[in-house]
């Protein structure tokens, strides 16, 4: 089952190495690999007691090719 459409551009062999998004520095994202990071934040949260009533806020900085966020 689909929860949200970014999960079907990442499964659709026509999609899924296009380009999703870049980031600041310019870096491409496929729709393949925004849903793994996607699935590894999602993972995290869940692992940390988060559900769908939880409120979560990210705040992130930007150094080179790495996001990091803390909630």
């Amino acid at each position: 089952m689909q929860k949200f459409p970014w999960q079907a551009f990442a499964q659709n062999s026509a999609y899924a190495n296009q380009i999703a998004l870049r980031n600041s520095q310019g870096d491409p994202f496929t729709w393949a690999e925004l849903a793994e990071k996607i699935n590894q934040v999602e993972a995290f949260l869940l692992q940390q007691g988060v559900t769908a009533q939880s409120a979560v806020a990210f705040c992130g900085k930007k150094i080179q090719n790495r996001s990091y966020f803390s909630i």
